[in-house]
């Protein structure tokens, strides 16, 4: 393939339905106007329609080249990422962060055997960062010498990027491509896409710049990876939640109402569920429809139930037909693209950015389980509500006190930036506060929010400068 002379040549990497939603359907690609821009993937022709409607600037599109992993580079993988978080167990003095993997707890027959293993190399490995940061290599070095790198050094000799964005920082193939790409004197910029990932897995690129929502998330870097160098982690802002100051995504509240066949005289309550590794919610949830159909009907609010996306199962199916009458359902816009529950197995359709912003503008509170919902509705000064008290169904491998004890909830120290239900006595003084007085639930709601984001609302422009001015770099050497 021709190098085009006149622009730097940018490449995508998008592996899920999160970097879709994020980046792709953001006004990332917009900014790009001075880049041919590129993109490596494996996402139906569906979502590449919804691309081009969405976007004017034209995308080179190449296929992933297979990929695949051994036994031993799967072992290396899983001690280079319990040995990580071992150790980060013992910086930031929290045994949840390892322990959050319960590796033993879900394991049955040879494999709990497996990861017996696995937790006794990752011990030793995890006493010396020296050593931590040897594994890694061992499995990048491990990724160069197999049988898949040639794939991999062929699509990006024949597309000659000058800069390549991954949107996920730990999807095995990631790894590959950025060691290939290092390989082949390419710049990789890696993405941190959530505000749990740092604490709660490792990242399984080594890329030569890391963009993070906050400074924040920065020092957490300093923490967690103390062998990235500070100024190769560079604060951009998140493009995730931009959507919520988009105009044109904005419905007329009568219209929204009116499409979902909500009604117009009481306030909206969001139950936004969590995927299935919150094994609970629809427990959690019909606590809450009990209580409401325990009050006189003029003073119900209304139950939205919005699933995760990644949640394909029937488990709310029972809580509805007791209760349907109090609920709406409005599923998000994201299609199976295979049979799993996993956030690999669904991708967002564009119109769920738009469902999402205007539920989140006209619902009164979100209730949840700890997710970045709360993050969401801050973004309209919204409260979120955190549901914790224990219910005696939990699975043996799930107790949300040990939730709530995981490192990135202490993001909350120090802030009343959520409302908690404790118990189910609880649940309607605490709603009822969230739905009256807004204001005085909360407080610090948007103090968290600039915590974890800065309140950076060009995110999608900061991206794309650093990344034109890295392939413009790139260039200026490749030409010498």
């Amino acid at each position: 393939m021709m190098r085009e002379t006149n622009k730097p040549r940018v490449f995508l990497y998008v592996p899920d339905g999160i970097g879709v939603r994020n980046y792709l359907y953001s006004d990332l690609i917009d900014h790009l106007q001075g880049a041919h821009v590129g993109m490596y993937h494996q996402l139906p022709d569906w979502i590449l329609a919804e691309l081009a409607d969405r976007h004017a600037q034209p995308l080179e599109l190449h296929p992933l080249p297979a990929f695949g992993e051994s036994k031993w580079q799967v072992l290396l993988r899983e001690v280079a990422t319990f040995a990580r978080l071992r150790r980060n167990s013992r910086i930031k003095q929290n045994p949840r962060i390892w322990r959050s993997l319960l590796l033993l707890k879900k394991r049955r027959g040879l494999m709990w055997w497996y990861y017996l293993a696995v937790q006794w190399l990752s011990w030793w490995v995890s006493l010396s960062h020296a050593a931590v940061c040897k594994a890694d290599a061992m499995l990048e070095q491990s990724y160069l010498k197999g049988r898949y790198a040639a794939g991999f050094e062929t699509l990006l000799a024949q597309t000659q990027p000058d800069v390549i964005l991954c949107t996920h920082q730990r999807v095995p193939a990631a790894g590959l491509m950025a060691a290939v790409a290092r390989k082949m004197g390419i710049p990789v910029v890696s993405a941190i896409f959530s505000w749990d990932n740092l604490p709660k897995s490792r990242i399984t690129l080594r890329a030569d710049y890391y963009i993070v929502w906050s400074d924040y998330m920065k020092a957490e870097m300093a923490s967690y990876y103390p062998e990235v160098a500070a100024n190769r982690v560079l604060l951009t802002g998140t493009p995730q939640f931009e959507c919520y100051s988009a105009s044109h995504l904005v419905e007329e509240r009568t219209a929204f109402l009116q499409r979902y066949q909500l009604p117009t005289d009481r306030p909206l309550v969001l139950l936004s569920g969590n995927d299935l590794t919150s094994p609970n919610d629809e427990h959690y949830f019909e606590d809450i429809a009990s209580t409401v159909a325990k009050l006189p009907e003029q003073e119900r609010p209304h139950l939205i139930l919005r699933r995760a996306p990644a949640d394909h199962s029937n488990r709310f199916d029972g809580m509805l037909q007791r209760y349907g009458h109090l609920f709406s359902v409005i599923d998000p816009d994201w299609r199976r693209t295979s049979e799993g529950n996993s956030w690999f197995d669904v991708l967002p359709a564009y119109e769920d950015v738009k469902l999402l912003s205007n539920l989140c503008r006209y619902c009164h509170v979100v209730v949840n389980i700890g997710s970045t919902m709360g993050l969401d509705f801050a973004h309209f000064d919204k409260p979120a509500v955190y549901l914790h008290y224990q219910k005696p169904y939990n699975q043996s491998w799930y107790d949300i006190d040990f939730i709530y004890g995981l490192e990135h909830f202490r993001t909350l120290d120090g802030l009343d930036a959520v409302a908690w239900i404790k118990s189910e006595a609880d649940i309607w003084p605490v709603l009822q506060a969230a739905i009256g007085s807004p204001d005085k639930v909360a407080t610090d709601r948007l103090k968290w929010k600039y915590r974890l984001t800065n309140d950076m609302a060009t995110a999608s422009a900061n991206i794309a400068r650093l990344l034109v001015e890295l392939a413009a770099q790139h260039r200026k050497g490749v030409n010498k």
